[in-house]
């Protein structure tokens, strides 16, 4: 593993605990090794996402060329079964291949944007708040609710982004 990963890594789960109350998590831990249940192999976690009622793999990927293969997604899905988590969250710059997002959306997979030169201070994220790690936990914006957001730029310059949230009917 590279020290660019590593610290991909531990990015990751600082950026998660900062953002788990959107994502519904009570706690971010890790690095952790688990036990499987199916093949009695030990698996050593990046991270775990504990949950009301379990937790999730959290799989870190710093891939800056090409997205996440359908194989690697996969790979990970088998991981969480094998540990007997409720999913994964595959965090990376980049994001899924078409392949990828179909096992993805077949097996409790949920995608994390996350730049691959971010700090724990400092980054940008991206993820599906209204379908969240756990969508019946998520309550969507009110009607002509505001949403303000600060995005800072890695030159310094500072943005401040508006959205009103308005009925769906």
């Amino acid at each position: 593993m590279t020290d660019k990963s590593k610290e991909y890594e531990d990015v990751a789960r600082a950026v998660l605990r900062d953002c788990r109350e959107e994502l519904c998590l009570r706690d971010v831990t890790g690095p952790v090794t688990k036990k499987g249940t199916r093949s009695g192999t030990e698996w050593k976690l990046e991270a775990t996402a504990v949950t009301k009622t379990g937790f999730y793999i959290v799989e870190c990927r710093r891939h800056t060329k090409d997205k996440i293969k359908q194989e690697s997604v996969g790979g990970v899905v088998y991981r969480a079964m094998d540990i007997q988590a409720e999913g994964v969250i595959l965090v990376s710059p980049l994001g899924l291949q078409r392949g990828a997002k179909l096992v993805a959306a077949a097996e409790s997979v949920h995608e994390i944007k996350l730049g691959p030169d971010s700090t724990a201070h400092e980054y940008v994220v991206s993820f599906h708040a209204g379908k969240g790690i756990r969508a019946s936990d998520v309550m969507p914006p009110m009607q002509d609710q505001l949403m303000t957001a600060t995005l800072k730029h890695p030159d310094g310059t500072v943005e401040e982004l508006y959205s009103r949230a308005e009925d769906e009917d």
